[in-house]
């Protein structure tokens, strides 16, 4: 699917905070505060020579209280660094770490996912008479390019009308509006989430502005092949004095939902906006999707497939380590949280919401991995989107190690991990790269430079980055790294400062910087 195709950025959802940020940010809806001071450019800083603790914390400002790490070595578990590794840290995206490890062994490597149409009734020139049901089953990977071929098959069969209902049914999972409702609602990483979801549950919104005056607005279900514009919900210009993050504020109508979107200077442009009634929306995607392949659905209904219901057509997911792996590189918040949901269904055989399901997780995690101390840990959804929950290094380095022991097809846990970079690293020159043959994700025989495979993490006044490091001298070893500024997130809260403005945007880049010289400290000096 092309959607993915790495030799460049995703045009779509799964790119998740970094693209959706920087995007809407690009298409300048709305002037930023007036208050707000533009930073200065930094004067050149002088290369690092100390890579100490204390230097660090000087050099970037940032109290060592703050701070929290460990490293292991990968094969004995031996303690090398550590810093207050048993406290409990704002753990943002690496968090991920956990709900994919959980999906990989209670469901399987060789899991998929299951989109279905079902119907009750015959089929009659071309009608079927009775109910058509599409049936959602957590697939997070769902696109409506996998529901263009859908209603190709269904046509296939002979279906190009339905005069009973067209039923949607997400009853595997809850349903929720938003993954943290005190996020911001108009944020593209903060969708609704239901088992039946399509296209990482965003739409995109597209203007333009009218000679006559006015402007345009459309909706669109969007993949790098195809879109198909959406008319269930509607966009129009804000009235004066209306506020709200990425120019856009939103009116939560069953009937008519609708995006105020606050005028800008640019006369035209997209942005990425968060559905909020995921399952319905997938299945108006799937009527969109019918009618361009000529099959006329009513207007769709939830409701329940029953037993008897005869099965059409069933699209099956890709399997489940590519589905880890997209969800770790593009961070994508929904994709992690239908992974925890899953996970938490299959050890329960209940439906749950995203709280209930991080803490059934976090059980499944005390008992699967004893000898651990696991006092503090709270997880309050699958994704990290959320200022509450903790965990400790300690903990993610206990998950790390545990991961690592995972047999995946022919892939480790590392393979599934984005790599990360801390630029040149002097002791790794002696190590060359050989040519080898590939054993379990591995090249055999091969000496390796320095190979860093990580999570990083990152919500206001909180950063984590925690993974696998081959160092420049030949030894593994598993870390974790966490930073969290408490007093500064609840002074930002309270003063209504946004990620945009210079302090949080000042904070976000030191702790960035300081936690990318703990690594390399790490990978030039173990």
């Amino acid at each position: 699917m092309a959607l993915f195709d790495p030799s460049r950025p995703p045009r779509h959802a799964l790119a998740a905070l970094a693209l959706s940020l920087a995007a809407a940010l690009a298409l300048g809806f709305a002037a930023p505060p007036a208050d707000a001071k533009k930073p200065k450019k930094a004067a050149e800083e002088p290369e690092i020579t100390d890579y100490s603790d204390d230097a660090l914390a000087k050099r970037f400002q940032l109290p060592l209280s703050e701070v929290g790490y460990l490293v292991v070595d990968a094969k004995t578990g031996q303690v090398l660094e550590q810093r207050q590794a048993k406290d409990g840290f704002v753990p943002a995206s690496t968090i991920k770490v956990v709900s994919t490890v959980a999906a990989l062994v209670v469901l399987g490597h060789d899991h998929r996912f299951h989109t279905e149409l079902l119907a009750t009734g015959a089929v009659s020139n071309g009608t079927l008479v009775g109910d058509l049901f599409l049936r959602g089953g957590g697939d997070p990977m769902l696109t409506s390019d996998d529901f263009e071929s859908m209603a190709q098959q269904l046509k296939a069969k002979g279906i190009t009308k339905v005069n009973g209902r067209f039923v949607y049914d997400s009853s595997a999972y809850t349903t929720a509006k938003a993954i943290d409702a005190e996020y911001e609602e108009s944020a593209s990483y903060n969708p609704g989430i239901a088992a039946l979801s399509v296209n990482f549950n965003v739409l995109q919104l597209k203007w333009e502005r009218e000679k006559k005056g006015g402007t345009k607005f459309r909706f669109a279900a969007q993949t790098d092949n195809h879109e198909l514009d959406i008319d269930y919900i509607k966009a129009e210009p804000a009235q004066p004095g209306t506020t709200g993050p990425y120019g856009l504020a939103y009116r939560d109508d069953a009937k008519a939902p609708t995006w105020m979107v606050i005028p800008g200077k640019r006369p035209k442009g997209e942005i990425r906006v968060p559905v909020k009634r995921p399952d319905f929306n997938a299945a108006y995607v799937f009527r969109k999707a019918a009618e361009k392949h000529g099959i006329a659905l009513p207007e769709p209904v939830a409701g329940t497939a029953p037993e008897a219901a005869n099965p059409l057509v069933r699209q099956i997911s890709k399997p489940l380590p590519d589905i880890v792996y997209r969800t770790q590189r593009f961070s994508n918040n929904m994709a992690a949280e239908m992974l925890a949901l899953a996970a938490a269904r299959k050890l329960t055989g209940r439906t749950l919401d995203l709280a209930a399901s991080a803490q059934t997780v976090s059980g499944w995690l005390r008992e699967k991995i004893p000898g651990v101390d696991w006092a503090g840990l709270t997880l309050r959804n699958g994704s990290g989107l959320t200022k509450d929950s903790r965990i400790s290094p300690e903990q993610m380095v206990a998950v790390l190690r545990f991961a690592q022991k995972l047999s995946i097809g022919n892939q480790i846990y590392a393979d599934l991990l984005r790599r990360y970079n801390v630029g040149k690293v002097e002791s790794e020159e002696e190590y060359g790269h050989d040519e080898g043959s590939r054993q379990n994700g591995r090249e055999k025989g091969a000496k390796r430079g320095v190979e860093i495979k990580a999570k990083t993490g990152t919500v206001n006044y909180s950063r984590g980055v925690v993974g696998y490091l081959h160092t420049g001298k030949g030894r593994d070893v598993i870390f974790a790294v966490f930073i969290s500024d408490y007093k500064q997130r609840e002074a930002m809260q309270k003063q209504g400062q946004t990620w945009k403005e210079p302090p949080v945007r000042w904070w976000l880049s030191r702790s960035r910087e300081f936690q990318r010289s703990l690594v390399k400290r790490w990978a030039e000096k173990l």
